[in-house]
């Protein structure tokens, strides 16, 4: 995996890891047509300080059935 620009990332609603002076899980959200469209969301809060400019998709999951190694 590595760090893509912003302007490729999903806008599903998907959770993804974002860069924003450092690393979020976030995900983009469709405000109302009235809150102009969009914009992305990390931890339950818009993000209105600076704007993500990287994402990466999440990792998989490690399995539980699988020893540390």
């Amino acid at each position: 995996m590595e760090w893509q620009p912003i302007e490729t990332a999903p806008k599903d609603e998907s959770e993804v890891l974002l860069w924003d002076d450092g690393v979020e899980l976030g995900r983009w959200y469709e405000n109302p047509p009235s809150w102009n469209g969009g914009d992305w969301w990390i931890q339950g809060g818009q993000i209105t300080s600076t704007n993500p400019t990287h994402w990466m998709p999440l990792p998989t999951a490690p399995n539980p059935q699988e020893p540390f190694a």
